[in-house]
C-alpha cells in the first residue's frame, strides 16, 4: 500500500488514529520500506539487545532450575522467541518496523515472569503452580476465563516480591502465608475479571481467611479491569502520547475503580473480622507514541480494616515489601 493510500487508514502503530494524524504527520519522516512514520529525533529503542537477552537467559535458567519444559506453541515460549527477535533486530539496527512495535507488548510480561521466578528460587514452590507457565499467561491476549493460570501467576508474583523483600513465605491456605515478627499472616490473592465480581471475590477472600483461623490480608489485582472497557470482557490496549500521560490516566482509572467497588464494611463486619486490610494492585501497560515504545506503570493502595485492632503494622509491612519487591 502506498503512502497516499495509507493516509486515511488506521495507523500501524495501533494508536487508534488515522495514519495522517499519527505516524504520518508532517513533522515525522516516512520509512519508504515499511510505510511507518518515525520522529527522527526520538527514534530509539527502549531496551537494548543485551537487556532482551538477559531476560531470555533468566527465564531459561529459572525454567531449568524448577524443571519446567515449555511446549513450542505455548505463550511464554512465544514471548521468549519475540524477545530474541527484538534483540537481533536491534543489534543489526533494523528499521523500527511494525513487527517491532507489535512485539513490544511481549517485553514487559516475560520480564515480570523472569523476575518472579528469580525471586522464588529459594522458596519451595508446588509443582502444580509452576505448570501454569505452560498455559495461557498472556494477560493482554486473554483474561483466562477458562482456566486459573493467571490467578496462579498472581500468587507467584506476590510471593516472589515478598521473598525478594526478605520475608519468609510459603504456599499454603488460603494462598500464601507470610511470617512476620508479630506472627503469621495469611494472604488471599484475588484477580476479578469483571466489576461485578470484585465484591464477590473480596467476600470469598474474607471467608478463606476466617476459615484459616489467623489474621489475613486480601491482595486484589485490578489489572484485568484496567485492561477492559466498562462492561467488556476482552483485553484492550492503552495508548498515550507520553509515559507520564499513561501513568496519570492509569492512576485516575485505578482510583475510580476502587471508589466505586469498595464494599460497605458494616454490611460484612462479621465476615471481615479477621481481615487486616485490603491491598489493591493495578498495572497499566500500553503503547507510548513519543518515543514509540511499550511501557507500564503499576499502583498499590493499602486500605486498613478499621474494625481490626492493630491492623496498621502488619498491613504496612506487607505493602512496603510488595512495593519494594515489585517492578522498578
Amino acid at each position: 500500500m502506498g503512502i497516499g493510500a495509507l493516509r486515511n487508514q488506521p495507523c500501524p502503530c495501533h494508536s487508534g488514529e488515522k495514519f495522517k494524524k499519527c505516524c504520518g504527520s508532517p513533522e515525522r519522516s516516512i520509512d519508504p520500506a515499511t510505510g511507518m512514520g518515525i520522529n527522527v529525533s526520538l527514534a530509539r529503542r527502549v531496551i537494548s539487545p543485551k537487556e532482551c537477552l538477559a531476560v531470555v537467559a533468566s527465564l531459561r535458567s529459572s525454567l531449568k532450575h524448577f524443571g519446567v519444559s515449555l511446549p513450542s506453541n505455548c505463550e511464554l515460549a512465544h514471548m521468549i522467541s519475540e524477545l530474541e527477535g527484538l534483540a537481533t533486530a536491534a543489534a543489526t539496527k533494523a528499521p523500527f518496523d511494525r513487527r517491532a512495535l507489535e512485539a513490544f507488548q511481549f517485553i514487559d510480561q516475560p520480564a515480570r515472569i523472569a523476575s518472579t521466578l528469580e525471586n522464588l528460587k529459594r522458596v519451595p514452590v508446588p509443582k502444580e503452580k509452576l505448570r501454569i507457565l505452560r498455559k495461557r499467561v498472556d494477560r493482554l491476549a486473554s483474561l483466562d476465563f477458562e482456566g486459573q493460570a493467571q490467578d496462579t501467576l498472581l500468587e507467584l508474583e506476590v510471593a516472589g516480591r515478598l521473598a525478594q523483600a526478605g520475608l519468609s513465605v510459603e504456599f499454603t491456605e488460603p494462598d500464601i502465608v507470610v511470617a512476620l515478627k508479630t506472627g503469621r499472616v495469611s494472604l488471599a490473592c484475588k484477580r476479578p475479571r469483571t466489576r461485578t465480581g470484585v465484591v464477590r471475590r473480596l467476600e470469598e477472600g474474607a471467608s478463606q481467611i476466617k476459615d484459616c483461623g489467623r489474621p489475613g490480608i486480601i491482595v486484589l489485582s485490578l489489572e484485568p479491569l484496567l485492561h477492559t472497557k466498562p462492561g467488556g470482557t476482552r483485553p484492550v490496549q492503552w495508548v498515550a502520547r507520553t509515559r507520564e500521560e499513561l501513568a496519570a490516566r492509569g492512576r485516575r482509572r485505578f482510583e475510580a475503580l476502587i471508589d466505586t467497588l469498595t464494599p460497605d464494611g458494616r454490611a460484612s463486619a462479621g465476615r471481615f473480622a479477621q481481615v487486616i486490610g485490603v491491598l489493591w494492585l493495578g498495572f497499566v501497560t500500553g503503547f507510548v507514541r513519543e518515543p514509540p515504545s511499550y511501557t507500564r506503570d503499576w499502583f498499590c493502595l493499602a486500605m486498613q480494616n478499621k474494625l481490626y485492632t492493630g491492623a496498621y503494622g502488619p498491613l504496612s509491612r506487607i505493602a512496603r515489601s510488595l512495593f519494594r519487591g515489585g517492578p522498578a
